[in-house]
């Protein structure tokens, strides 16, 4: 009687759990032996278990084609073995849709943004010159000019912050206006809905996809108990 063999190593603790695994596809113990091997100071100890498997048994092939695509569920994407196990035409989902792409928003000129960074920046400027003109006066306390220092600081920080927001938002000075901008901005808010659409059932198919290969992993497992006595 033809037998295929396997040895696998594994730490003591998970002994039985990868006894019971590849007893599902028709393994059988062999031998199991406790061994130990030095590693430089560290002495590991683990199982070196032999299986064999019964070549000549009616379940064999149909057992070994199993294995290798659970193994394959667990370890690889839909989207890496789907052709190999026609998972196409099982699942009934088709080809995956592909990733949408966000529209950009479209050049339209918005100069309220830029004159309310301008007025921000222009507040913490005077803010901090203000500051900076009370903490020259001697007749304030020790404690005082430190917390007016403080505060010259940090608006001198929020003015640069500031100096950068207004710069950037230079661009809003300019750009589509009028019809041409209600124009652009309807074509966006139409686009951006169908952005989400679109992305909606890329998210739906992907968790249809999980579940299929949850649920494909139950068949095999099924199908395995009821074919190996």
């Amino acid at each position: 009687m033809a037998k295929e063999t396997r040895v696998e190593q594994v730490a003591p603790r998970q002994e039985n759990e990868m006894i019971q695994y590849y007893a599902r596809f028709g393994w059988e113990v062999h031998t199991n032996q406790r061994c130990q091997e030095r590693r430089g100071d560290t002495l590991y100890t683990f199982n070196r278990i032999t299986f064999t498997r019964d070549k000549s048994a009616p379940w064999y092939k149909r057992a070994c084609e199993l294995e290798e695509e659970y193994n394959d569920v667990r370890t690889s994407t839909y989207d890496q073995i789907k052709y190999k196990y026609n998972y196409n035409e099982k699942s009934k989902l088709g080809e995956r849709p592909a990733k949408p792409i966000k529209p950009k928003y479209p050049n339209v000129a918005e100069p309220k943004l830029f004159y309310k960074s301008l007025r921000t920046l222009i507040i913490f400027i005077a803010l901090s010159l203000v500051f900076m003109f009370l903490n020259k006066n001697d007749a304030f306390t020790v404690q005082v000019r430190d917390i007016l220092q403080f505060l010259t600081r940090a608006c001198l920080i929020a003015s640069g912050v500031g100096l950068i927001i207004t710069l950037i938002r230079i661009k809003y000075l300019t750009g589509l206006k009028g019809e041409e901008k209600e124009k652009a901005i309807a074509k966006y808010n139409k686009d951006i809905k169908l952005y989400e659409k679109k992305k909606a059932e890329l998210k739906s198919y992907n968790e249809s996809i999980e579940q299929f290969m949850i649920n494909r992993e139950k068949e095999i497992l099924k199908e395995l108990d009821s074919i190996i006595e």
